[in-house]
This record gives C-alpha cells, structure tokens and sequence, in this order.
C-alpha cells in the first residue's frame, strides 16, 4: 500500500514511526505540550527530549501513517517564537528512558503516553472521528460542561496561554456537554493556546472532571460558505480582539 498517499512514501510500510521535533524550546514546551500539540493526527507513544540538542524531541506514533499525518500538516509553523518542524527518524522504536532528565519546568523530559486516555486514535472508530488538517487560526472544542465565555477565557488566561478573541458556541440543548469553535488573533496564538490548555479540566459531577478535547477547525460553517476560508471574521462578529496576553505565560511557576 502507501500508493494514495502521494509524495513518494510507497516503501513507507516498512518504515518505523518515530520522528524528530526541531524548534521545541525547554523554555516554553515540555513533554505533555508536545502530546497535546500533535496527538490530534495519530496515537502518541512515547515524547523525549535529548538533552545533548536543545530545542529537539523524538516522539514515537502508533504507526507510520501517524507521523505522515504531522509531516503533511505541521511545516515551519511558529510556536512560541520558535519554527516548529519534523522529520523521520532512522530509528524503529524508542527505548523507555529510566532515569530522564528534568525540565525546566521540574517535568521529565521522557513520558511513556502509550496507556494515555486522551489518545485519540486507538480504535478504528475513534480514529475516524479526528479530521486532519494544518493549523488554523480557529479550535474546535469539545466534552465541556455548559459554562459562560468567562469561564472559558478565564481557562486559557489560568494557564497564562493566550486567551479566545471570540467563542461560538454550537448549541447542544439535551447534551450535559457542549462543544463550540474559538477564534485566535493568529494561528501562532491558537498553536500555543492548544498546547498549553488542550485536556484542561474542569469540575464535573461527583468525581468526575471533563477533560477538554482541542484540534484545528477550518472555522464556523457560515465563514467557509461564505467563501472565506482564509478565516474571514464575519461569522465570528467582527474583529476587535482582546488586549494583553499575560506574557505568554513565560517564568511561569520558576
């Protein structure tokens, strides 16, 4: 197989699926921002950072097609200041690191995400769900309590990530949980907001919090009919976004 997936990859079976991350800065990412960044376009096995290269991180897919997914999509895109880009490792696997380095922010720099239940593809069924695209200025949210535009800014400012310039909500009357589309100033912004507050959560009933799902949108239904998929802000209520960002949240928790 590998023949409909374009771009010369037919030997791609026999490929491993590991990859290489450049561009991930200690300062700003750290093991779980890579997953919450990348686990919308195949499973995460295990994220490393390599202590002798800064800024770089191997991580471990399901399979091959997974890491095409992200090469297909993810080119030279800007996060924290920093060009974000992958390539293929020449290795199969990853080895379970047993004694990881700290990051700066006191997390390891190696996690095993292979039993993670905010894997998104460990069924056929679930896989098929996941709509695969490049990032965009707009995240589609979902498995949240009903709550306010407040509750849900105040989510993105908590975590010092830049904050929705708008929110749609998609009206979900009967549904406990709700689901809805945030606008970003820029794809940069929405890029970090995803890393940093991707599988937030928020109280739910007795013990159970809901963990907050993101992933690229091609933006409201009514903008793209309207022939603006460059995410034009008709749909959304205008411009006029929000003001001070916090900083990005850098030196946080020091």
């Amino acid at each position: 197989g590998g023949g409909m997936m374009g771009g010369g990859f037919h030997h791609q079976d026999t490929r491993g699926a590991v990859c290489i991350i450049y561009g991930v800065d200690s300062e700003y990412f750290n093991c779980q921002k890579v997953f919450n960044l990348f686990c919308q376009y195949g499973n995460i096995r295990k994220i490393m950072f390599l202590k002798s290269k800064e800024g770089t991180a191997m991580m471990e897919m399901g399979e091959p097609a997974h890491v095409n997914n992200i090469l297909e999509n993810i080119t030279q895109v800007e996060i924290f200041g920093n060009k974000v880009r992958l390539d293929w490792s020449k290795k199969d696997s990853l080895a379970e690191v047993l004694n990881p380095y700290k990051m700066k922010d006191g997390t390891d720099s190696y996690h095993n995400f292979e039993l993670d239940r905010n894997n998104r593809f460990t069924t056929p069924e679930r896989a098929a769900k996941n709509r695969i695209m490049p990032p965009s200025k707009f995240l589609h949210f979902f498995n949240v309590p009903e709550m306010d535009d407040n509750a849900m800014e105040e989510a993105f400012a908590d975590e010092g990530a830049p904050v929705p310039a708008k929110i749609k909500w998609l009206n979900n009357k009967e549904s406990k949980v709700v689901s809805g589309i945030l606008e970003f100033e820029s794809v940069s912004d929405a890029c970090e907001a995803l890393c940093m507050v991707n599988h937030h959560t928020f109280p739910g009933d007795k013990k159970y919090p809901y963990t907050m799902k993101l992933c690229f949108s091609r933006g409201p239904r009514e903008d793209r009919e309207a022939g603006g998929n460059d995410g034009g802000a008709s749909a959304m209520g205008g411009g006029g976004g929000r003001g001070g960002r916090g900083g990005r949240g850098r030196g946080r928790g020091r």
